[in-house]
């Protein structure tokens, strides 16, 4: 991007909402990288595999990896095994993220709420063209903050405050971090497709983009 070198500053968009920018250095997202390689080169050709799962007439454009709870459609829910096969676990470290992004996340706004015990993540991967609607997740029992990572390239998601009545673009770069909770835990949200040739060639990742979604499953 013309402007990465521009300093960038957390935001909170919405209540519920906080954006900070170069939350990870270049070192942490290769780490992460091929820390979820790793893990879908472990399942390739099972049944917990990293997919591109259908949804209604349709199939997505991302590929999912899950973690910890399994993302079961038709009819949606969480299962922690697919035909014998047990979900891969989520890895120690993305608590410990977590806890760092949210602790940061509510010197900015208290309203994203306590920090989630992160007992599922999905590592969804965005190829060129590839992006996601508005939907909510709805899925977690739990009221506790979504906390996710951008890694790759850059991306413009969209939240809507909970009335649907207001819509943020924010522009996600590679390292950024994003926490929706509070009022916000159950807003829409999307992300379009990434745009190309913008992300650092020390991540691991050729082209697209990652994103960890770390949640809790449970009250």
């Amino acid at each position: 991007m013309l402007f990465d070198a521009l300093p960038r500053t957390p935001s909170n968009p919405l209540p519920g909402v906080v954006h900070l920018p170069s939350f990870l250095n270049v070192e942490e997202q290769a780490a992460l990288v091929t820390q979820a390689r790793d893990i879908a080169h472990r399942v390739k050709g099972t049944p917990v595999a990293m997919r591109r799962p259908r949804v209604g007439q349709g199939q997505m454009a991302a590929w999912l990896l899950s973690l910890g709870w399994f993302w079961q459609t038709q009819p949606y829910r969480l299962v922690r095994e697919v035909d014998g096969h047990t979900v891969p676990e989520v890895p120690e470290n993305y608590q410990v993220i977590a806890n760092n992004i949210m602790n940061q996340a509510r010197e900015i706004d208290p309203l994203v709420g306590p920090t989630p015990t992160v007992e599922t993540a999905l590592v969804n991967f965005y190829p060129p063209g590839a992006g996601m609607g508005l939907h909510v997740d709805a899925e977690e029992e739990s009221d506790n903050a979504v906390v996710s990572l951008s890694i790759g390239e850059e991306t413009i998601f969209r939240i809507q405050n909970p009335e649907n009545t207001e819509s943020k673009d924010l522009l996600l770069m590679s390292g950024d971090a994003l926490v929706f909770g509070g009022p916000a835990r159950r807003a829409y949200h999307g992300v379009k497709a990434p745009r190309e040739a913008t992300g650092p060639e020390t991540t691991g990742l050729k082209e697209g983009r990652i994103n960890i979604t770390m949640r809790q499953v449970h009250r």
